[in-house]
């Protein structure tokens, strides 16, 4: 049972990008800074990306309004919220795939009610314990001096991003990526327009305490860890280490490798905290019978035992 959860403002913050060329608050903002840094809204999906290989990984509940989402998933890097879907809250640790972006009905990010979808509307997705927030959707903007590089995912723009003021982020489904503007000041803001694909989602750091900074930076510098990882394999497999050398490592399919299955043996390649699951090497289960193993949706299942134990729920028993 959910009992008081923090209403935790996420894209419907009262602030917005002023045409005199700078993004400024509005009072009512600089009284919830210490919120705002909490959670971003970064965009309206078709679905939420889960790794349900990994119960680690996600959560999920019914029940929760998008405002609340936020803080239920606090101990996550994202949260989907689908309102239509009786309030299906969704915690994740993967961030949204630049394909499953939708047009949001404004510039502020207000995701619509979609009947023609499966869910019955869009996902509100928000990106937890960031120190940046959202600014606002437009086009034609003219940042100064810009850095500009093109990323796999929209959390590689928070972390390429990190040490300015200002980025934007624009999905690109054509491309498959996400280019990420980052910047000191703009010459120009541009037109605001309604969220979605090809258009630059704006953000800006909000100021706060230097503890919470530090903390939020160290949070960053693991979760880039993590990305990193990621981006090393194709998508579906895992980077993972391998045990004769500390700088190798072998791409896995840990939902069906037999001596990886369900994670990797010896541990994820550039996981320093070890917060990966480790997986199990099915082959040496004990009890089971020679080659009478498999890995199914990173699951040992066993189908004939040795003398002496008996098969039960897929798995040998001693008799």
């Amino acid at each position: 049972m959910l009992t008081d959860i923090p209403n935790i403002p996420t894209h419907t913050l009262n602030f917005t990008i002023k045409m005199n060329m700078k993004l400024t608050f509005l009072a009512s903002s600089l009284a919830l800074a210490s919120f705002a840094s909490a959670a971003s809204y970064i965009g309206c999906t078709s679905t939420y990306n889960v790794n349900f290989n990994d119960e680690t990984s996600y959560k999920g509940t019914a029940g929760i309004q998008t405002a609340d989402c936020p803080a239920y998933c606090v101990d996550f890097a994202y949260s989907y919220s689908n309102e239509g879907q009786s309030g299906t809250c969704i915690c994740s640790n993967l961030s949204p795939v630049e394909n499953t972006y939708l047009d949001a009905v404004d510039s502020t990010g207000t995701c619509p009610n979609n009947p023609s979808l499966p869910n019955g509307s869009t996902f509100t997705v928000n990106k937890i314990n960031t120190d940046f927030t959202f600014a606002g959707c437009s086009i034609n903007a003219v940042p100064t001096n810009p850095v500009i590089s093109v990323s796999p995912d929209i959390n590689t723009c928070f972390v390429t991003c990190a040490p300015y003021p200002f980025f934007t982020a624009n999905p690109r489904p054509a491309t498959n990526d996400f280019e990420c503007v980052c910047t000191t000041a703009y010459d120009s803001t541009g037109t605001n327009d309604n969220c979605g694909p090809d258009t630059l989602f704006g953000f800006q750091h909000v100021p706060q305490a230097s503890g919470i900074a530090k903390r939020r930076l160290r949070a960053r510098l693991n979760l880039a860890k993590e990305e990193e990882a990621k981006l090393l394999c194709p998508r579906g497999t895992t980077a993972c280490v391998v045990p004769s050398s500390e700088d190798a490592y072998e791409c896995v399919d840990t939902r069906s490798e037999l001596e990886s299955c369900g994670g990797c043996l010896y541990g994820t390649f550039g996981d320093n905290a070890n917060n990966a699951t480790v997986g199990v090497d099915c082959s040496t289960l004990p009890g089971a019978a020679m080659g009478a193993s498999t890995c199914l949706l990173g699951s040992c299942n066993v189908f004939a035992c040795q003398a002496g134990h008996n098969l039960v729920d897929r798995a040998c028993v001693k008799a």
